[in-house]
Formats: structure tokens, sequence, C-alpha cells
């Protein structure tokens, strides 16, 4: 039985003295085509996830803050710029000096309430310069010499900003970046002075890192048992697989899980760790601030 002919893209093969080429010569449309142009769907745009919406949310704010801030003070910049540089092209660019003014700096004379220790005069000062590089959008250098409180001062910019700007439904955890030799002196001073930060220690084998994981992302809660809101969300996957899921209890299934299970505030661990899981840490949040402890090792 002779098989019916298919219609295929004729490939046509020219010789040409620096090899071979081949050249694609297109189908003719047909009048039939048409009518299977009318029942074809052009396929829905990926629907982005919450966290993706975030980021970029996150992108777009900061980068509007973050120019107004480098345009402000472009004096303490330009001198340590090369003639072509991102701040002038910004300058140029913004000729007719519509950018919005960067947010000012305020001190604060207050503490954040969850911070246990009492913060001195100047570490209220490095407090106030974090909050202030934080609300511009720009990443900072805080430089104190050892003994002066940079721990501290840096936890007091996680409780800050858990009390005055918390965030709404998504988990966002800081994460800190450290050597080795203080993983733990991190752990230890987040307890002591500030004892409302949930803190987690991301280190050791991968036995006990996809523990971590778990508490990280509310699989676990801190002594190792499954939480209730992860019971419930198994529930529910086994509900819809079944086609027995009744929408009504979606409702109610997660407006009584205890506080106590919420997720983590910080997540610590070491450069050598990040490397290993760098996946799941680019991939499992959209960070709420990253904090590099002894930041010249990222050269």
């Amino acid at each position: 039985m002779k098989p019916k002919s298919r219609a295929t893209r004729t490939v046509k093969r020219e010789e040409a003295s620096s090899g071979q080429r081949f050249s694609f010569k297109p189908l003719m449309k047909n009048d039939s085509d048409d009518e299977n142009d009318k029942d074809y769907k052009q396929p829905k745009p990926a629907v982005k996830t919450e966290r993706q919406q975030i980021r970029l949310n996150i992108a777009s704010t900061s980068r509007v803050k973050r120019e107004a801030f480098m345009i402000e003070h472009k004096d303490y910049f330009l001198p340590l710029l090369p003639e072509n540089n991102y701040i002038n092209k910004l300058i140029a660019k913004d000729e007719a000096n519509t950018q919005k003014p960067a947010v000012p700096m305020e001190i604060l004379t207050e503490q954040p309430k969850g911070i246990k220790a009492t913060m001195k005069p100047y570490q209220l000062t490095g407090l106030s310069f974090l909050v202030w590089l934080h609300r511009n959008g720009m990443s900072g250098i805080l430089g104190d010499e050892m003994g002066l409180g940079k721990t501290l001062q840096t936890l007091s910019l996680c409780q800050y900003l858990k009390e005055k700007e918390p965030t709404n439904g998504q988990a966002r955890p800081f994460l800190i970046i450290c050597p080795l030799s203080v993983l733990n002196t991190w752990v230890t001073e987040c307890k002591k002075w500030a004892p409302e930060l949930k803190i987690v220690r991301f280190h050791g084998v991968k036995s006990e890192r996809d523990r971590v994981k778990k508490i990280a992302t509310g699989e676990l809660d801190f002594y190792g048992n499954e939480t209730l809101r992860h019971k419930r969300s198994r529930k529910k996957r086994r509900r819809a697989k079944k086609d027995d899921y009744d929408s009504e209890d979606s409702e109610t299934d997660d407006s009584d899980v205890e506080e106590s299970e919420a997720q983590v505030d910080i997540i610590v661990t070491t450069y050598e760790q990040f490397k290993a899981e760098k996946s799941w840490f680019s991939t499992v949040y959209a960070w709420r601030y990253v904090v590099l402890d002894e930041g010249h090792q990222i050269k």
C-alpha cells in the first residue's frame, strides 16, 4: 500500500567553495490553512508567580529610588568615576530635572522595640544610615572597627524593618552570609539581643541542610515536627487529585494556623554553603535583605 504523501519543508542543497550550505524553502500556503489558523489558539503567556512579581516590583521601585539618590549626591560619586559613567548618562537623560528627590536621612532617636540591648548613640546613627540607604534603594558598607557592634546594628536593621515595614503575605526573610568562624556568633547574638527574630543556622551535611530547608519553608517547625500548615497543604493536594476538593474549606484551613509556626526571619550560612546550595538560595525566596559579613570575600 502506497503511503500518503506528507507536506514537508523542502531542503535545497547548494555547493559553495567554502563548504556546504543548506537553505530552506517555505511551503506554499493552501486555502485550507486559513481554516486551521482560525482554530489555532495562541499560547497563553506564562503566569508570573507571586514571588516573581515581588522581584519585578522590587527591581522597578528600587531603580527609581537609586537613580534619584545618585543624581542628588553626584558630587560624591563623580570624582571616583571615569568621565563616561552611568551617573552622567542619567543626568543627560534627565535634562528637564524631572527626577524625584531622594529620601532625606533621618537620625533615629529610638531603637527598635524588639532589641533588648541598649544601643549607644553612634549605633543608632549607624542604624539610621542603613535605613536611609535602604529607603533609597542603595546598598552600603558598615565599616566600624572591631568591637563597636556591627552585628547589633545589623540585627537592629532587621528588627526595624520587621516592625516598621512588615511584609504582607509572601515570606521574605533576611539572608546573612558569613565566615564559618562567626557563624555561631550570629545565632547566639540574635537570640540574645533580638529574640523576636527567628533565626536558623544553614550549615552541615546534606541531610542537615535538607532539614533546615524544610524549616525555612514551613514544612517543619524548629523541633522537627511537621507543621499544621504543611499537613493541611498535603491534604488539599490529595483532595484535588481525587476531584473531591471543596473550595469552601480553603477559606478556613489557614485562618487558624498558629503564630508559632510562622516561617523564619533570618537564615545565616557560610560562603561555602551558599555556593553549594546556590540554586536553592536563588529561587526559594525573594529575600528582604542580604548581609555579607567579611564582605571582601566576594572578590
